[in-house]
């Protein structure tokens, strides 16, 4: 039981240095030096697997915020392309 707890104390704690590295991951700016905006960031995060709850946790920000913006980006990607 009590080996239980170390355990989980130890993977939270594993949980929360990952958290931190993806969140100064994402605060790097690109290549051109630009910096990622928050719907992209929200967008790598969802693609790699994440749930809303742990994005959000990650990225400082309400559940129901990443809810809206994955809303957005999923009506914003259903939109036909403007032809120039």
């Amino acid at each position: 039981m009590i080996q239980e707890k170390k355990e989980l104390s130890e993977s939270e704690e594993i949980v929360k240095r990952l958290d931190a590295i993806l969140n100064v991951l994402l605060q790097q700016p690109t290549a051109d030096g630009k910096k990622i905006s928050m719907l992209s960031k929200v967008e790598i995060l969802k693609r790699s697997g994440l749930r809303n709850v742990e994005i959000a946790k990650i990225l400082g920000l309400k559940p129901v915020t990443v809810g809206v913006v994955l809303n957005y980006l999923r009506k914003k990607g259903k939109k036909p392309k403007k032809k120039h």
